[in-house]
């Protein structure tokens, strides 16, 4: 379900060029690890060993766990859930939540719960977080329902931001609680509520 990343030559500061190579290493270790293992024990020793770097490159590229677990992560849902486009307001968004469910159900989801946690304790990290969900998944929803509105489906004054929270609101609260299926169902219900034109 996320945020495109500036070039490397964009974000590094000074110091020796980043390499792509141990970029990419470092990116696929860190999800190989979190498959493993989880976001709790994921560390970055750990990290540097699979990668075949030092920590050192780490701490020059990244502030700390939760950045390169954002990178790491933002880069494979973007992968993984696509953005549907049915023809159809209510079956795209039922399709993105049927496909979100089954992707936070395995892995996903406890890696996004880690990084709720550390966005509830660091201010900073927690701005990085919502920009990337706000310019990734939250503009699929928004795309969708701006799609709707040019084909008629919906009115033309419809708030997309109102409409974004309410999508992943209810799945942020299902992910977190615990209690109840990201699926589906809970998509159609949601999908019901759009207003007619």
């Amino acid at each position: 379900m996320w945020m495109e990343e500036p070039a490397l030559a964009e974000r590094q500061g000074p110091g020796r060029p980043r390499s792509q190579a141990s970029h990419d290493a470092i990116l696929d270790a860190t999800m190989e690890i979190l498959i493993e293992t989880g976001y709790r024990d994921l560390t970055l020793q750990k990290i540097a060993a699979r990668a075949g770097v030092g920590r050192q490159t780490l701490y020059r590229w990244w502030g700390s766990k939760a950045d390169i677990v954002l990178e790491a992560f933002s880069r494979r849902t973007a992968q993984e859930i696509p953005a549907p486009d049915t023809g159809r307001v209510r079956s795209d968004l039922v399709q993105l939540m049927e496909e979100s469910g089954k992707v936070l159900k395995k892995v996903s989801g406890p890696i996004v719960l880690g990084l709720l946690a550390e966005a509830a304790l660091d201010e900073a990290f927690a701005a990085k977080f919502w920009k990337l969900f706000q310019s990734q998944r939250r503009a699929v929803v928004k795309n969708i329902l701006a799609r709707a509105i040019k084909r008629g489906e919906l009115p033309p004054n419809l708030d997309l931001e109102f409409w974004a929270d309410l999508f992943f609101g209810g799945l942020l609260y299902r992910l977190v609680g615990r209690q109840t299926p990201i699926d589906r169902s809970f998509g159609e219900k949601l999908a019901k509520l759009l207003p007619r034109p």
